[in-house]
């Protein structure tokens, strides 16, 4: 896949810039169309070997669990059962206060999380660090942004805005090239797009039936273009480090 880009105008603070980057890349991505099938191919014939299948491969799980039945093996005829119809998930809902207060109001239960994260993410006032200025100020070389983007991990969820890595990576040149510049922007000038300063919040319980947030495992997606200045800075970083270890 080629992506292609359409250029804006070059006064553009930031955030346009970036949308107009986004806009382009899944603008792409929606032309981006599966091989058409052969012509010899029937769909209906497919279809119908397909259910056949399905037919004969429930009947064979059903005569199983018949003759475990028939030989009095239980316990096995009940695994089997449940390895056929799987495991029933529960879902929570209904979040708890720090007063154990059971909340079932959504906005109420999205302030409590909101309450919760702000608390679990809150660290440490940083002092603020003398460096050198003419040294902080050095542009990103072309090299350094490039090795982050093909290091990006695939088959990740994406952030915010939707992208992913792949697409990303399958950029035409002309686009990795506007994106090239618009990271040396963010480095450079220290602000960066909307999509960049938000992420998603996935919870995970920790144990079935948990109602209480400190009980459930937070991940935050991050988008993939803002992985790529982060990787940047933490190689710099790690390159001032690393003498003095």
């Amino acid at each position: 896949m080629d992506i292609e880009y359409q250029k804006g105008n070059v006064g553009d603070p930031l955030n346009k810039k970036w949308e107009n980057i986004k806009s382009a890349i899944k603008k792409a991505a929606k032309k981006e169309k599966k091989e058409p099938r052969k012509a010899w191919i029937d769909k209906e014939i497919v279809n119908r070997k397909a259910r056949k299948a399905k037919e004969e491969w429930l009947e064979q799980q059903c005569s199983e669990i018949d003759e475990l039945f028939k030989v009095n093996k239980i316990d096995y005829a009940y695994q089997k059962i449940q390895q056929f119809v799987g495991k029933r998930k529960r879902n929570c809902t209904n979040i708890r206060d720090k007063n154990g207060k059971l909340l079932v109001d959504d906005e109420n239960i999205i302030k409590r999380w909101k309450e919760y994260i702000e608390e679990l993410y809150e660290g440490e006032k940083l002092e603020e660090i003398t460096t050198d200025e003419e040294e902080t100020k050095l542009p990103i070389l072309k090299s350094e942004f490039e090795l982050p983007l093909h290091d990006l991990k695939q088959n990740k969820t994406p952030g915010i805005d939707n992208i992913t890595a792949e697409l990303l990576q399958c950029a035409s040149t002309k686009i990795k090239y506007v994106l090239y510049k618009l990271t040396q922007d963010i480095y450079e000038k220290g602000d960066v797009p909307d999509d960049n300063r938000k992420s998603i919040i996935v919870t995970i319980p920790k144990k079935s039936g948990t109602n209480f947030c400190e009980q459930f495992r937070t991940l935050s997606l991050l988008t993939h273009v803002s992985k790529i200045l982060t990787k940047v800075m933490n190689r710099r970083i790690e390159g001032k480090v690393e003498p003095f270890k």
